[in-house]
């Protein structure tokens, strides 16, 4: 740097320079939100529960409509969890299929199963 620069430079920093009473009101404004950011709002009790409540509820609802998926898989036109699996296993499975062409052989498997089972 040349002295001009130098000399601008050092001139731009008084410009910026607060005055006593400035850096004190800065101070007091820190501090006061420095306050306000360690105060921690507030949480009932039954907000926490009732999150906790909802979150146990799906996994239950989850894994019950796994369990009766899995079960309802081998049903046959005599049993009780035969329309589950014709509502839903079936286009679950073809849902859950991405290649077009083995969606096509899963609803083809699916409907060759279902004529066998007319026929026994």
């Amino acid at each position: 740097m040349n002295e001009l620069q130098t000399e601008q430079f050092t001139q731009g920093l008084r410009e910026m320079a607060m005055t006593t009473a400035e850096r004190s009101s800065r101070r007091r404004m820190l501090y006061a939100l420095t306050l306000m950011r360690n105060q921690s709002s507030p949480v009932s009790f039954w907000a926490v529960v009732r999150r906790h409540l909802i979150a146990t509820s799906l996994s239950g609802v989850l894994i019950f409509m796994g369990a009766l998926g899995y079960s309802a898989h081998d049903a046959r036109p005599s049993d009780v969890l035969y329309g589950f699996r014709l509502a839903v296993n079936d286009p679950l499975q073809v849902a859950l299929t991405f290649d077009e062409g083995a969606r096509l052989q899963v609803r083809l498997d699916q409907i060759n199963r279902q004529l066998s089972e007319e026929t026994l």
